[in-house]
């Protein structure tokens, strides 16, 4: 998709993970993609998700890059565990618009309680 559309800037996508989706992503070296709302039904689709890969994904996106998952269903499990591994990690805070400029922010909204964390690009 990035390399078909080199200037696509925001993405909302729903229920299309992939399980190479993040090899993907990172393949493409040069893209314009700075904003990313992923909707998944149940969180756990992501399971096969390394986390990582999932943290080298997020460091290797342009400066000022946000990834918003929105998820839910009854996967408690796997977000406690994505949760203490972006804790350990990543700086978790409020993503501001002045600190997207500068930093990578993951955020995630599971049951409808937002938790968000910043990564430095690598680029």
């Amino acid at each position: 998709m990035l390399t078909a559309c080199p200037n696509l800037q925001y993405l909302t996508t729903r229920d299309l993970i992939a399980p190479n989706w993040m090899a993907d992503f990172l393949e493409v070296k040069k893209h314009s993609l700075k904003y990313w709302r992923m909707y998944v039904d149940d969180l756990s689709d992501c399971c096969n998700i390394n986390s990582f890969d999932f943290l080298r994904f997020l460091k290797a996106q342009r400066p000022g890059f946000t990834l918003e998952i929105y998820g839910g269903g009854d996967c408690d499990w796997y977000f406690i565990e994505l949760k203490q591994f972006l804790d350990l990690y990543l700086a978790p805070e409020f993503c501001s618009l002045d600190e997207r400029m500068k930093e990578n922010c993951i955020c995630i909204y599971y049951n409808d309680v937002k938790h968000s964390w910043y990564a430095l690009s690598v680029q």
